[in-house]
């Protein structure tokens, strides 16, 4: 877990993106500006006519409902999570029952990417608690007490309210770099990215609001999952709780 990474370019990347209480600002005041900013969504064009598609299948019907219900949704109502909201939730973190992989894909099957949760307000027997996710078992092992909701740590206003929960997505960036160098840093993130879509289709089916998060402190989080010094690296967050 301590063993220096081979890979200096990626290293050099993580550590000069990682935000902290000395670098939020710098990175809140550009979110404030962009957002002060209209601008239309880039798209590009061709000459030739472009064809089209037509309705999905009757078949992908429900998958075409469930993508147009997602949505990055920030008030959080006061009611906890149910457990089988918070279970639901987790599905497409878990091993396959036949043992063959698991519902996200992984470059090699190297599965470098790790979820933990931090129950704030939850009907679970960890409420209150951080907590790792078993994918194997699809159960929750308690870790530490779940610290205080930040709303600065994970780079929101206060008035988007208290989720009920968090799902971390903590890398071990040499499980996936040991085999392929340098390139092992995107498909650390591009796994980390499939996992979240997960977590967020589920909770478009469950109408839950959920929000994910690119912009959250970095080492204070990973202390609360006791993952301070450690090679251990925190890439994607989703907020998660009852819509308001």
């Amino acid at each position: 877990m301590t063993t220096p990474m081979t890979t200096p370019l990626f290293r050099l990347f993580w550590e000069s993106s990682t935000l902290g209480p000395r670098t939020a600002r710098g990175f809140a005041a550009q979110l404030d500006e962009d957002a002060r900013t209209p601008r239309a969504v880039p798209q590009l064009f061709y000459a030739a006519a472009a064809a089209p598609l037509g309705p999905p299948s009757p078949r992908a019907a429900a998958l075409d409902a469930l993508f147009a219900a997602r949505r990055s949704r920030r008030p959080f109502a006061d009611r906890p999570l149910r457990s089988d909201e918070l279970s639901a939730l987790c599905a497409g973190l878990r091993t396959r029952p036949d043992g063959a992989g698991r519902a996200a894909p992984s470059a090699g099957g190297t599965y470098a990417v790790e979820t933990f949760a931090l129950l704030w307000r939850t009907e679970h027997a960890l409420a209150g608690r951080a907590a790792y996710y078993v994918p194997d078992a699809h159960a929750l092992s308690d870790v530490a007490p779940a610290p205080p909701f930040d709303p600065a740590a994970f780079g929101l206003e206060p008035e988007a309210g208290t989720p009920a929960a968090a799902l971390l997505f903590v890398g071990l960036p040499e499980r996936v770099t040991s085999r392929y160098d340098e390139r092992g840093g995107r498909f650390l993130l591009l796994e980390a990215g499939h996992l979240a879509q997960n977590v967020l289709l589920a909770a478009a089916a469950l109408d839950l609001a959920a929000v994910p998060l690119g912009g959250t402190w970095d080492r204070p989080l990973l202390g609360a999952l006791a993952l301070d010094d450690t090679r251990f690296a925190l890439t994607y967050a989703v907020l998660v709780g009852a819509a308001r």
